[in-house]
């Protein structure tokens, strides 16, 4: 009994300590006035969808893909358009990003602009960890890499200091085929323990789109880019002559937007809860967003944004993206209403194909390799295209001319 009440003491004492630390934090935080102003005016960008660079998204319609086929991400071939404003067709229909992440947006113009910590115990935790981020972290164990440095080393480092302290679960699975590489901890400078595990990151249709990314966290897949980016403002067709393993290449492209239609049913069978589901393609200069809505089939892309600021400083708008991103189970809106006309036709493209998608897909998910097709089959029906005749035949249009 006497054992009983002294563990429950410790234990009282233990919740009052972080309450009080907890406290201690926020009350810091919201006294550094600079640093609330340049928040202020990052979460007024999200919300107008201004800054340096436009801080919106697009809602993309399918022209042609080969989801009927089996094809693993890498394979696949996903080509969109741009829906175009009806007051101005040359110019593609947008809406600010932080309209998607309303209540978010809500909580840090509270905090840093009223300086009101959230009721809502996850929110509140959310919080804490960014203010964290923002105030601890140096950024050195992200930017001390060299040009040697293998995509193992490039994925944990960006679990460890940039997507793990920013959410508010730190486990992570990194692509069991980086494991080959013999990491026991972080390869940044001070070595840190490395915190999460090497797995199968696969998730798809056995006999439809499936395939692996390089980092999954928490409910989130991040495909990584292991080259430098090209210089923005190129077209689609500039692109596709690039490094395959850009960012922005239109084969890459093709890869993640497969990726998040996938996850998108995946999580919406799985782990009901969002409509709207995310993910994020990254590289060592430019990160973008990525969502899927596999019920009302609305699929939304950000433009590739900065994410340094200049030299080796992090952008403060794509650090409270990343934020929202990976909590976004607290912070991400359903799908607007605005948006639901603009869905991407993949479901009346695949029509037949659709019960598969929500009743099979699965993760792991692995499939029997197939032989490489050098051009795709058409389905009646169905738009399948060959993608070489489309990128010689097809004027792209680009987000970077926006």
């Amino acid at each position: 009994m006497a054992d009983d009440v002294g563990n429950f003491q410790k234990t009282e004492s233990k919740s009052k300590r972080q309450k009080t630390e907890e406290k201690d934090i926020f009350s810091n935080f919201a006294n550094k006035e600079k640093e609330c102003r340049n928040l202020i005016r990052v979460v007024t960008d999200l919300i107008s969808g201004s800054g340096i660079e436009p801080l919106i998204v697009c809602p993309l319609k399918i022209t042609g893909a080969n989801a009927n086929l089996t094809r693993s991400f890498r394979s696949a071939v996903c080509l969109t358009e741009y829906y175009m404003k009806i007051n101005d067709p040359t110019k593609p229909f947008t809406i600010n990003i932080g309209s998607l992440f309303e209540s978010g947006c809500a909580v840090l113009m509270e905090f840093f602009e009223n300086k009101r910590v959230p009721k809502h115990e996850e929110s509140r935790r959310a919080l804490k960890r960014l203010i964290e981020f923002l105030t601890i972290n140096d950024f050195s164990g992200l930017f001390d890499w060299n040009e040697k440095e293998n995509e193992a080393e490039w994925c944990v480092r960006l679990a460890q200091h940039l997507f793990a302290p920013l959410s508010t679960s730190e486990s992570y699975i990194v692509d069991n085929s980086y494991e080959e590489s013999g990491l026991s901890t972080c390869p940044c400078s001070s070595k840190d323990e490395f915190r999460g595990t090497f797995g199968d990151t696969s998730f798809g249709c056995r006999n439809l789109w499936h395939g692996k990314v390089d980092i999954l966290f928490e409910a989130v897949p991040v495909v990584v880019s292991h080259c430098a980016d090209s210089s923005d403002n190129e077209s689609e067709s500039s692109e596709a002559e690039a490094s395959p393993d850009q960012l922005t290449t239109l084969e890459m492209k093709f890869h993640m937007r497969a990726q998040a239609i996938v996850f998108g049913f995946y999580q919406n069978r799985h782990h009901s809860g969002k409509l709207l589901v995310p993910s994020i393609g990254i590289s060592k200069e430019k990160i973008v967003f990525r969502f899927y809505d596999s019920v009302n089939d609305v699929l939304l892309e950000t433009r590739a944004l900065d994410l340094c600021s200049y030299e080796k400083n992090l952008s403060l708008h794509a650090v409270v993206l990343i934020w929202l991103t990976l909590n976004y189970r607290y912070f991400l809106s359903d799908t607007p209403e605005s948006l639901e006309p603009y869905t991407s036709q993949f479901h009346r493209v695949f029509q037949s194909y659709i019960p598969t998608y929500r009743s099979n897909v699965m993760a792991p998910c692995h499939a029997m390799p197939l032989p490489t097709e050098k051009r795709l089959p058409k389905v009646p029906g169905e738009d399948i295209i060959d993608v070489e005749a489309v990128k010689q035949a097809i004027t792209f249009k680009s987000i970077y001319d926006l």
